[in-house]
């Protein structure tokens, strides 16, 4: 009998899909030197720009095969792009005070300084009516430069403060949605309502010292999250438990979840997951460990191989679709399968 996805919790008993791919080529990375994973990527002004995992800044030069660094006014720390720019966040590592910046021909402008804050940034998200800016303890929006800044009801908590955290984030006009993954210490996802601050863990009351519920949405890594295309007040999210076989693409509207798509198994070599999902058109374009998955009205419509790579200074890249750009954010990582890929949209982020 086939595993499903099914989340509980807050969410509620959902039912879950029995469809799935069977698998197929996955990509291989090209050879890279030693060097730090890719935070953020963009297209701009026809280069790719990356933000790396130190805070340095730089092109991809295709036409010469070379990565360009850029300077920066001191570190980045979290990347976007909004109204045809490109928006840096930045700061002195361990330091409490950040900057947001706006890039306008070679320098950098500064657009607005944040209050203090020491706590761990979660991450910075351009879409809607404002920037916002989420630490674990604060949200900040900045709109047309001026700064509105509350503390959450509940701090994000992460059970191990050493651990890498990744983050996706998503908006709409009421509530900003934290998706975290921390490797093994999964951290799920968070729900804030931006003109209170209440701060809601969605899909459990509780988290138990194992999280061995594996219903519960807060026991998920999440990787990545967009709108639904068919479905624009919904959302997708890319989810799977860490070291367990459940793993699949959940839709979430409101406060409301099903499941988009997943694929079940008991065996390792079985399992699969998704790492990023992009919104293109009518379309819901998904990376997952075997292969490229594209999504249309709620069914699955194709699943392609990975497409041959390039390396750009040791970063794989692949130009060859009209639509996104796929990057290599880890170009260490020592196995064959699709984490740690990303999909960079050419056309710039729709408003929503």
């Amino acid at each position: 009998m086939k595993r499903m996805l099914c989340v509980l919790g807050a969410l509620g008993l959902i039912g879950c899909s029995p469809d799935y791919a069977e698998p197929s080529d996955t990509p291989v990375r090209q050879s890279a030197p030693e060097s730090p994973g890719i935070q953020r990527a963009f297209y701009y002004e026809g280069q790719v720009w990356i933000l790396d995992n130190e805070g340095r800044l730089a092109t991809l030069n295709r036409e010469k095969g070379v990565r360009v660094d850029q300077a920066l006014p001191e570190r980045g720390r979290d990347m976007c792009l909004r109204d045809g720019a490109l928006w840096m966040l930045t700061g002195v590592t361990d330091s409490p005070r950040r900057v947001l910046r706006r890039k306008v021909g070679s320098e950098w402008r500064t657009e607005a300084n944040l209050p203090d804050d020491p706590a761990p940034l979660v991450g910075m998200d351009c879409t809607g009516d404002a920037i916002t800016v989420l630490t674990r303890q604060r949200i900040a929006e900045i709109h047309k430069g001026e700064v509105k800044v509350q503390t959450l009801e509940k701090p994000i908590q992460i059970q191990d403060d050493s651990s890498e955290l990744n983050t996706a984030l998503f908006k709409n006009a009421d509530y900003l949605y934290a998706g975290l993954n921390a490797g093994e210490f999964a951290t799920g996802l968070y729900l804030i309502n931006r003109k209170t601050a209440q701060t809601i863990a969605m899909g459990m009351a509780e988290r138990d010292d194992s999280c061995s519920n594996i219903n519960s949405i807060m026991c998920h890594n999440i990787y990545a999250m967009t709108y639904v295309p068919w479905q624009r007040e919904c959302f997708a999210l890319a989810a799977s438990m860490p070291m367990m076989p459940e793993a699949g693409i959940l839709k979430l509207c409101g406060r409301q979840g099903s499941v988009l798509y997943e694929r079940p198994g008991y065996e390792p070599e079985r399992y699969m997951r998704f790492y990023d999902l992009l919104a293109v058109g009518d379309r819901l374009v998904a990376l997952g460990e075997n292969g490229v998955y594209q999504f249309k009205d709620g069914k699955l419509v194709s699943r392609t191989p990975y497409p041959k790579l390039e390396a750009i200074s040791g970063i794989s890249v692949n130009f060859g679709d009209p639509d996104y750009i796929l990057i290599d954010t880890l170009p260490n990582y020592g196995t064959s399968k699709g984490y740690g890929f990303r999909l960079i949209p050419r056309a710039p982020p729709e408003p929503r």
